[in-house]
């Protein structure tokens, strides 16, 4: 009988030990699991800060760009009011003057 017993009590210490390392490990990988995820976790809320960094960036760089096409915008208004000024006084130079000779007859004069 003790014989018998033997074999049983090694494998129950056995059986002990390993449940023993098996709780262990299933512990260690449950922690690094655990690590995982919150690296996981870690970095879609860095790649989330990040896409929200970039979004804000892009909206301040679309906001001055369109300030930048409103300010062109007003200046080339401005530039063709000026423009059309300037071709009409050039064209008030180019048009000839009608002056009366001494018989009362009309008479052009081209300025330059």
């Amino acid at each position: 009988l003790k014989q018998d017993l033997e074999p049983s009590a090694e494998l129950a210490l056995q059986l002990k030990e390993t449940t023993a390392e098996l709780i262990r490990f299933k512990a260690m990988y449950q922690n690094r699991v655990d690590e995982l995820v919150k690296e996981k976790v870690a970095k879609r809320k860095s790649l989330v800060n990040a896409d929200k960094e970039t979004v804000d960036t892009l909206k301040t760089r679309n906001l001055a760009l369109r300030d930048k096409v409103v300010s062109l915008e007003q200046s080339n208004t401005y530039l063709l009011k000026e423009l059309r000024t300037v071709l009409e006084k050039n064209q008030e130079r180019r048009r000839p003057l009608v002056r009366t000779s001494p018989s009362g007859k009309p008479v052009h004069v081209q300025t330059t």
